[in-house]
């Protein structure tokens, strides 16, 4: 890990590490000896939707527990005299457009709009929880914890509810580890106003739609 993160960019992303892979692959093989059925059945369209909301519950508790250090390159630590945590770099040009559209003047920072869609979505944030960083994060996470619960329906749909499953913990346990390492390496999380993760999540969901939609002989 770098010592200073605004120095070095392009590196690596956070691994997951091996005994979380076998963890994973321990747990999931566990659920399938114990409810055969719930894996295998496809008749079972209801139960997907209940395994979809546990994961996204599971993935909610788990990345706004995960405990987090705000010294980061796009998230410096707070300060006196108020001890704000105040967004910086690429995170400050995506929340400083939000806060033009929340006073009626639309994407007005610089010539050139960044990542718009993402921006008006901190806004609509900005509108629920108010100014407190804090808050604005957790409901960010809440809304990022969609993301396993779309790879558990991708790996559903192209294979088994077990590769949904083991998709689904593998995304959960790396956002982990990127959370972790937030004030140490060059990394987006959860945790942080950057567009990367938001990003993978409407990314998956149009996979989603795509697969599915190439699936259905019908409709294409």
């Amino acid at each position: 890990l770098q010592k200073d993160p605004g120095s070095w960019w392009f590196g690596p992303g956070v691994p997951l590490l091996e005994y979380q892979v076998l963890l994973i692959f321990l747990w999931v093989g566990l659920i399938a000896w114990l409810s055969p059925k719930v894996i295998t059945n496809p008749a079972w369209i209801k139960r997907d939707w209940v395994i979809a909301f546990l994961v996204w519950l599971v993935a909610s508790v788990v990345w706004l527990n995960t405990p987090w250090v705000a010294n980061s390159h796009f998230t410096p630590k707070p300060v006196l005299p108020n001890l704000e945590i105040y967004p910086y770099s690429d995170a400050a040009y995506y929340d400083i457009s939000a806060q033009t559209l929340l006073i009626g003047q639309g994407y007005g920072y610089g010539a050139v709009i960044v990542r718009p869609i993402y921006s008006f979505f901190l806004a609509v944030l900005h509108l629920i929880g108010g100014q407190n960083y804090d808050t604005l994060i957790f409901l960010q996470t809440a809304v990022l914890a969609v993301f396993p619960t779309v790879l558990y329906f991708l790996g559903r749909l192209l294979g088994s509810r077990l590769a949904g499953l083991i998709a689904a913990a593998l995304c959960i346990l790396r956002e982990v580890n990127t959370i972790l390492v937030t004030h140490t390496a060059t990394v987006s999380s959860s945790k942080l106003l950057m567009s990367d993760l938001p990003a993978a999540l409407a990314l998956s969901i149009i996979s989603l739609l795509l697969f599915n939609w190439l699936k259905n002989n019908q409709d294409r």
